[in-house]
């Protein structure tokens, strides 16, 4: 797929949850007392389906940017670094989005700190992206934690 149709998609993806966010779910960060909290079944759902897109998009951008490479062939400095900031973007917006969603009652720390723990996963491979070839995995604390949740999709592949 192209980076015109990485794109695309990217939009489409950002509208698709801008225009089904509750009302004013983007102005502040705390989340006005009028956004009802999601059941537990609910929220997995949607916070699943967020995460199903994202790795759709991030596998998109690594067949493109890796897909030339010879089994067992490590990328470039430069291959990775392209990757990194190809998925960056798609990640943000994946870890915004899921900080977005109203969490089930007692449950917002809980997710709050998956979600910290995606974060500093992310910031560690835009900071150096070798780290996605050696030593521990960047989300791998994130993705624990997520699965310990209960979701089936966040969590369960980190392409990136």
């Amino acid at each position: 797929m192209s980076r015109r149709s990485v794109f695309g998609v990217l939009v489409g993806l950002m509208l698709t949850i801008t225009f089904s966010a509750p009302a004013g779910a983007g102005e502040s960060l705390s989340k006005p007392e009028y956004i009802k909290a999601l059941s537990k079944p609910e929220y997995i759902k949607a916070a699943d389906d967020i995460c199903r897109q994202a790795n759709i998009l991030r596998d998109e951008v690594a067949q493109g940017v890796f897909g030339q490479l010879a089994e067992g062939e490590e990328p470039t400095f430069d291959q990775l670094s392209e990757y990194v900031a190809d998925v960056q973007p798609v990640t943000q917006q994946e870890i915004d989005s899921l900080r977005a969603l109203p969490a089930p009652d007692g449950d917002k720390k809980r997710v709050k700190k998956i979600y910290k723990l995606a974060q500093k996963g992310l910031n560690k491979i835009v900071a150096d992206p070798h780290v996605l070839l050696s030593g521990p995995a960047p989300f791998a604390k994130a993705d624990k934690a997520a699965q310990k949740y209960g979701f089936e999709i966040c969590g369960s592949e980190s392409t990136d």
